[in-house]
């Protein structure tokens, strides 16, 4: 609140939708009850007012709010819910407290303008999604969140009962309902349904979860992807007023080529350290390389914690000039190189330059699983890599 004077008293009024400044004018003593009001509010209450809607004068137009060139002439106001004087973080401050202060007071929290953009834009992401999927003759069906256990995949969380020994299970998926929806002539399902587990918290992993689920009878591979690339366009196009790709496909790529390229089924393609292969000249199943080029500046002790996983230690070689035509021969599994193998060629077909780094690794040929030992090693150079700039 600005009072700049008994007669002329500022403050702004916020909502979902946005601010406005309010203006208390004149000294009339029928105003002395709402002069007190004002006075004695504390910021973030909760207030009812009524006024009179008028353009600024002028010279008070403030073009840096959508409403300023207009405010309230107040002739009423009631104070709904006053605040402590005291609080434990104001919304509208630019330098956010730590998130355990703003998760004990979340009310408090969820009033900043981020959030509450955060929220809208969840709900009308869900309008979208559903709106495409009913215009594609998918039906939503809600299923149950008490289920029986299975065996399969993470933890479960178990719900007691009143029947001694006997507990239901929260769903990790709506798997075996969609299925039975299918048996049942359900032929296209969705549903924005909740799933559980309880695991570890990770980046990637939460025990509560919301996922679009979905589900149809005699599709393609083909069919779902064309599907779910229009559903991503509808909501960027819709959320966001992007045009993704415009008309062409979504680049796909099969699972031997994320893996063997990127080491995971989920590839993150946002930067380069793609895994090359060198296999066809030695005699192991797959020989597999990451090359940090010599402008990547990484300290040994970098090298030396990200290639240790588990009980293994892969290989790595700095490249300088007095190893650049033998280091092949030095590596842990050299008795396994076919004695025909030219390091000249290797050091080609890679591009291998003085000051390179360059990683290695041995596995199977049949791939299985979401990720391979170089794959998350890439995944922890690049963290490591953006870190140091």
């Amino acid at each position: 609140m600005r009072k700049l004077s008994d007669d002329l008293i500022f403050l702004p009024l916020r909502d979902y939708s946005g601010t406005i400044q309010l203006v208390l004018k004149g000294s009339d003593k029928g105003d002395d009850d709402m002069r007190q009001n004002l006075q004695e509010l504390t910021p973030e209450s909760v207030v009812c007012v009524e006024g009179r809607v008028i353009s600024r004068e002028q010279g008070a137009i403030n073009p840096r709010m959508a409403t300023g060139d207009i405010e309230v002439e107040l002739t009423s106001v009631r104070i709904l819910n006053k605040t402590h004087k005291t609080l434990p973080f104001l919304p509208s401050n630019q330098s956010l407290a730590n998130e355990e202060l703003r998760l004990r007071y979340r009310c408090l929290d969820l009033r900043r303008d981020a959030l509450q953009a955060n929220l809208r834009n969840r709900s009308l992401a869900a309008w979208i999604i559903r709106d495409y999927l009913v215009k594609n003759d998918f039906v939503e069906v809600e299923t149950p969140l008490l289920f029986k256990s299975t065996p399969e995949g993470a933890r479960e969380f178990v719900v007691p009962t009143r029947n001694a020994g006997a507990f239901y299970a929260l769903p990790q998926s709506p798997q075996q309902y969609k299925q039975l929806l299918m048996a049942s002539g359900i032929d296209r399902y969705f549903q924005i349904a909740k799933c559980f587990r309880d695991e570890d918290l990770r980046a990637d992993r939460q025990p509560e979860f919301t996922q679009i689920d979905l589900e149809v009878s005699f599709g393609s591979a083909n069919d779902i992807q064309t599907l779910v690339e229009g559903l991503v366009r509808a909501v960027w196009r819709k959320l966001k007023s992007v045009e993704l790709f415009e008309e062409k496909p979504f680049p796909r790529m099969n699972y031997k080529i994320a893996m063997s390229k990127y080491g995971s089924d989920k590839p993150d393609t946002r930067f380069g350290l793609e895994i090359q292969h060198i296999s066809d000249l030695m005699n192991e199943d797959v020989v597999e390389a990451i090359v940090l080029r010599n402008d990547m500046k990484l300290p040994g002790a970098d090298l030396k914690r990200l290639t240790r996983h588990d009980t293994r230690v892969l290989p790595f070689v700095k490249l300088n000039e007095g190893n650049m035509d033998s280091w092949l021969h030095r590596l842990p599994f050299s008795e396994q190189i076919q004695g025909s193998v030219d390091v000249n060629e290797i050091n080609h077909r890679l591009d291998l330059q003085t000051g390179d780094v360059l990683i290695l690794n041995t596995r199977p040929a049949f791939l299985s699983g979401g990720q391979t030992i170089l794959g998350k090693v890439r995944l922890e150079l690049a963290t490591v890599l953006q870190s140091k700039g």
